[in-house]
């Protein structure tokens, strides 16, 4: 089994946080959690924690988008972008 360097774990993976389809509510939450956490723990590179960012800012509605009407994952992203600003 290949063990990854954190430097080895493309971009692409921040791509599904911009994806966030799930109908249930819970599942988005703890998608973003997950790469929140990847981001704010150095896994992704800085174009990859941009991504989770803009993720974040479009569920809290800040970039034009409708934001998402589940509040347990609107406070997921607030809490990733409060950590990322760190």
């Amino acid at each position: 089994m290949e063990v990854r360097k954190p430097e080895s774990i493309p971009a692409r993976v921040a791509d599904s946080a911009t994806t966030l389809t799930d109908p249930m509510a819970p599942v988005r939450a703890k998608s973003l959690r997950s790469l929140g956490k990847m981001a704010i723990n150095g896994l992704l590179d800085p174009e990859g924690s941009e991504k989770v960012a803009q993720a974040c800012r479009k569920v809290l509605g800040r970039t034009g988008f409708n934001w998402d009407n589940a509040y347990i994952v609107r406070v997921e992203a607030e809490e990733i972008l409060r950590a990322l600003k760190r």
